[in-house]
């Protein structure tokens, strides 16, 4: 990676007609300064470019905007929620982050529904009058960082304007977004003070930082968006020039930094959740920096691993619409940003991303509500919207597998039509936003989770400390995954599962895993080997586990199913409205129990799982666990039944 140099040479950015890729190649720091000087800072159209009006003739964004106008109306009447000093200062006395954070990102959702509101009614100055409160107000936080990302020795609990954190740069950016797209009604004193606090908070903070921000060394999302926050914002708002040269020359060792965080096959132990935030982000620096420097310089431009890490996004998705939520990716509905996978399929020339995003367009379709209260994604939803939606929604993907990152995603139907997609992991326990789940999978129909990931649980101080994994949905206990001698698996880098063989097939796949080397010496595993048998028009899905344990006292294997679930001396039973799937199993084992665990989701509600045990019978076996779907039985009307007792 390592390639770049401060000397002009052949191909450079001045001299070509392609985009220099600013992480790569070679090129002087004048020809940066001119590409900067030749081009205005004007990233996105002002409130007054014809642009935004075409916006709201689009199919899509006309649903959405309903939503929209009700929630701003609604906004209005309740008004916008506080932040006090007592809120600030809740996360260090309790350790809780929700009861600061709702209110933050409300004020934001807030801010981008009265944006939306001015921008499709230019002539109402009500919608301006009550845009440029919430603006202000926002400006006027004392500090944009969240009170988790604060040093605790800050002399005012959880409050730091010198903190640059994920939302801070994403203020930053929303400020300078703002500035740009509004600017012919925004008082001209007020810009000045946007652009001066900017300037010294974020600009000349990142510059002048010693040591440097942690995110700068780390390859995860953290890196990426902070990144975006800090350059973005001044590519659109900064006049001096040398200054964003400074920028963004200082931040080409970290983006390196960001993109080791990849695996070669292009994939990303974050999971989607966090390639669509961090990646995104990437994606979206690139998209103003190209902006900015009229084409010259480019971040994608003949990047390495470029179309892979851009492929994974859509891989990952489900039906549903879901996710293959492995580790801290939410389990509950979710779609990628239909404007980032937009963007890749045009800047890429990339048919995955294309074809994700029609998906997710005809989802939004007939779900508007769901883009309704987006705090940073609507403004550029709404202007990478298509102008045509087709009428029909284009087929499930295909299979994909990741051996670097040892992810298996197949998705098949069963001689009923139905969709089965499944997805299994390897790989190790120092997984970016980790989970001890080596091993681990889960199985979808027709876009219903039966044999589930839980994802993240509420962030809590103590999630991201020494207790992290006596969280059920991150420990072993809340995974598919054998507790061996009462043990479960082990964090750490060197506790790994491997994908020992993968094969697709006709109709399916066979993945084949090593499980052993995820718990450590004492759980006295000699083997440990999983084979997975996934076929939708034959046996469904088949679990074959194989084990050797000296010395053995109990070895516990378990499915984790997220709905409803029942036992009886044989078999499990998982249901839905419209499935009932059998789980049985033969060989050296048997069904044992069935326990209910309740947990904190992400959004701090309450929930329950079902964890399905199955033990094995002696301390060297097979045993293979059976999940067929079977028809559910009629319910039959209250007169059939009279007939039949009569």
């Amino acid at each position: 990676m390592e390639r770049h140099a401060e000397t002009e040479s052949p191909g450079a950015a001045a001299n070509s007609t392609a985009p220099a890729n600013f992480l790569f190649d070679n090129f002087s720091r004048q020809s940066v300064v001119d590409a900067l000087e030749r081009n205005g800072a004007q990233l996105l159209p002002r409130m007054d470019d014809p642009r935004w009006a075409a916006c709201f003739r689009k199919p899509l964004v006309i649903p959405i905007m309903e939503f929209v106008r009700q929630q701003a109306e609604a906004d209005i009447a309740a008004g916008l929620p506080a932040l006090t000093p007592e809120l600030y200062a809740d996360y260090s006395r309790t350790g809780e982050r929700l009861p600061f954070e709702t209110p933050y990102f409300q004020r934001r959702a807030h801010l981008m529904r009265a944006a939306a509101l001015t921008l499709a009614f230019p002539g109402q100055i009500a919608w301006r009058d009550h845009l440029l409160n919430i603006w202000r107000n926002i400006f006027d936080e004392v500090s944009w960082a969240l009170p988790a990302h604060v040093p605790a020795e800050s002399s005012t609990p959880g409050i730091d304007p010198r903190t640059i954190d994920l939302f801070t740069a994403e203020t930053a950016n929303l400020m300078s977004e703002m500035a740009q797209i509004f600017s012919p009604i925004v008082p001209p004193d007020f810009l000045a003070n946007i652009g001066r606090r900017l300037h010294v908070d974020v600009f000349e903070n990142y510059l002048r930082r010693d040591p440097p921000f942690s995110w700068t060394k780390a390859n995860f999302n953290w890196n990426a968006v902070c990144h975006q926050g800090v350059l973005g914002s001044a590519l659109a708002m900064e006049r001096d020039v040398n200054l964003i040269v400074d920028l963004l020359l200082a931040a080409r060792q970290p983006l390196h930094t960001f993109l080791s965080g990849f695996t070669a096959d292009g994939g990303c132990s974050e999971g989607p959740g966090y390639w669509a935030y961090g990646f995104g982000m990437f994606c979206l620096l690139n998209e103003q920096l190209e902006t900015r420097t009229g084409g010259a310089f480019s971040l994608l431009e003949n990047m390495p691993n470029v179309q892979a890490i851009a492929q994974y996004g859509p891989a990952m998705s489900l039906m549903g619409p879901r996710l293959v939520n492995f580790s801290d990716c939410d389990p509950g509905r979710h779609i990628l940003s239909p404007s980032l996978l937009t963007y890749l399929g045009s800047r890429l020339n990339n048919d995955a991303c294309r074809r994700q995003a029609a998906v997710n367009v005809h989802y939004l379709m007939e779900h508007p509500q769901e883009a309704a209260g987006h705090r940073n994604e609507l403004l550029r939803l709404f202007l990478k919207a298509p102008e045509s939606v087709p009428s029909e929604t284009p087929p499930p993907m295909g299979s994909a597998y990741w051996p670097d990152l040892a992810v298996v995603v197949s998705r098949h139907a069963d001689g009923h039509g139905r969709i089965w997609e499944f997805a299994v992991k390897g790989g190790h326990n120092a997984e970016h936003h980790n989970h001890n789940d080596c091993g681990s999978f889960l199985l979808h129909v027709d876009g219903v989770p039966l044999i589930g990931e839980l994802g993240a649980p509420e962030y809590v101080k103590e999630y991201f400390g020494p207790d992290r994994y006596d969280f059920f949905a991150a420990g072993s206990m809340g995974h598919s995954v054998p507790l061996v001698n009462q043990q479960d698996q082990k964090a750490g880098r060197t506790f790994a599962a491997k994908v020992v063989d993968y094969q697709e097939t006709a109709n399916g796949c066979i993945v084949t895993l090593d499980l052993a080397g995820a718990y450590d010496a004492t759980a006295g595993i000699k083997t440990l080997r999983r084979v997975i048998r996934f076929d939708p028009a034959a046996c469904g899905l088949e679990i074959h586990e194989s084990w050797n344990i000296e010395p053995f006292e109990i070895l516990e294997y378990a499915i984790i199913a997220p709905g409803p679930a029942d036992i009886d001396v044989t078999e499990f039973t998982l249901s839905s409205e419209k499935l009932v799937m059998k789980i049985a199993a033969v060989g050296a084992g048997c069904v044992h129990s069935m326990e209910h665990h309740f947990y904190r989701n992400h959004a701090g509600q309450g929930e329950s799982a079902n964890r399905l045990v199955f033990l094995a019978t002696q301390a060297a076996g097979e045993m293979t666990i059976n999940c067929r779907l079977r028809p559910r039985p009629q319910r039959r009307s209250r007169s059939a039944i009279r007939s039949n007792l009569a």
